[in-house]
């Protein structure tokens, strides 16, 4: 598993570092994305490069996500593809999600939450908040 928590600035970085998320690495992205989450230290969680995450991936994400506190984390990176997999997790969950690191960064340091309702016909419907 290639995963790696770095900082950027104040906030986290975990970076999946793979093509998979699947039950080959989801342990040690868990491990990886609980770890930086239980201090409450605003974390992008990178998934750029990500393509497929199975049962035990989604899980991983899911566990980062339930312990994450709300307003403090934030999705980089996700494909297309991955979207289409992502529906899989409760709506309750939902994070905002920012093409790049740096912008997903940028975004956790000003303290804006950004909350994607999902696809529509003219395009995703976005709220943003200044919390």
């Amino acid at each position: 598993m290639n995963a790696r928590t770095a900082p950027a600035g104040r906030v986290r970085v975990v970076a999946a570092g793979v093509k998979n998320l699947d039950a080959n690495v989801a342990a040690a992205f868990r491990a990886r994305g609980l770890e930086a989450v239980e201090d409450g230290t605003p974390v992008v969680l990178d998934l750029s490069g990500v393509e497929f995450a199975d049962s035990s991936g989604l899980g991983a994400l899911r566990a980062v996500l339930e312990h994450g506190q709300p307003g403090t984390m934030a999705l980089a990176g996700v494909s297309p593809r991955l979207q289409r997999i992502l529906v899989r997790i409760p709506a309750r969950l939902l994070l905002p999600r920012h093409g790049t690191v740096v912008e997903a960064a940028a975004s956790l340091e000003r303290n804006e939450v950004q909350v994607s309702f999902g696809e529509s016909h003219t395009g995703p419907g976005v709220c943003r908040l200044a919390i």
